[in-house]
């Protein structure tokens, strides 16, 4: 994806806003029952919304201690087992799961979840929309969104100096930011990206700046970028 070259600052403080709405709706979604969980989980996005008519459903996937989620959108008027589109539907849940990540994969998530999806055209909005979409998949997975949830964002100094007073004795390795405020590139043909720190704990403890590239047609992929501190295990 080619990107423009000037990247928009969004504030810290309005990004730490959604990010603490998110946080706790991590800790109250075991309330949610399908799907009004997905469906309440795109309400802490307010520059984020489905097609008029049509709701956010799901497939579980995985076995026991390894489960996942298939999002989709559906008609909000009809019933769960008859609401899945096309060709999602035609596809048996085994070969989902072993679908999961490939290039067929996005595909089927444009056709049957992102196509449906619309955001403001705006850094903001742009933010959003690769937040919730990492967020819509870690919802009920967490076996297989690890990668997500374990790591904080860093949006404001206050946050990044605490995990400095923290870890300090662990420090090897320091670089202090120009700036603590997430940024975002647009991309001509729609999509861009989104750039943030993050701390990334368990045997990494590293701080670094997470890059989440979003397609035109919709699907957000996620990269690791400079790395900003370095700690021991």
């Amino acid at each position: 994806m080619r990107l423009s070259f000037d990247a928009d600052r969004i504030p810290g403080y309005r990004a730490e806003e959604r990010m603490e709405a998110v946080l706790r709706f991590r800790r109250m979604w075991s309330r949610y029952q399908r799907p009004d969980d997905v469906n309440q989980l795109l309400k802490q996005f307010p520059r984020v919304s489905i097609q008029d008519g049509l709701m956010l459903d799901y497939l579980s996937l995985g076995g026991k201690g390894a489960s996942w989620i298939w999002p989709y959108a559906r008609q909000a008027k009809v019933r769960q087992a008859s609401g899945i589109p096309e060709p999602l539907a035609s596809v048996p849940s085994d070969r989902l799961a072993g679908m999961r990540g490939s290039d067929q994969a996005l595909s089927l998530e444009a056709e049957s979840l992102y196509r449906f999806l619309e955001y403001e055209q705006s850094p903001l909005g742009l933010f959003e929309y690769a937040v919730f979409a990492q967020e819509l998949w870690a919802v009920k997975s967490e076996a297989q969104a690890a990668e997500w949830l374990d790591l904080k964002p860093l949006f404001v100094k206050h946050r990044f100096d605490s995990i400095l007073r923290t870890e300090a004795r662990r420090i090897v390795r320091f670089s202090r930011p120009k700036t603590f405020d997430p940024t975002s590139r647009p991309a001509p043909g729609g999509g861009g990206e989104i750039s943030f720190m993050v701390f990334q704990g368990g045997p990494w403890k590293r701080i670094y700046t997470l890059h989440l590239t979003v397609d035109p047609k919709g699907w957000v992929r996620m990269r690791a970028g400079d790395v900003l501190a370095s700690l021991t295990a």
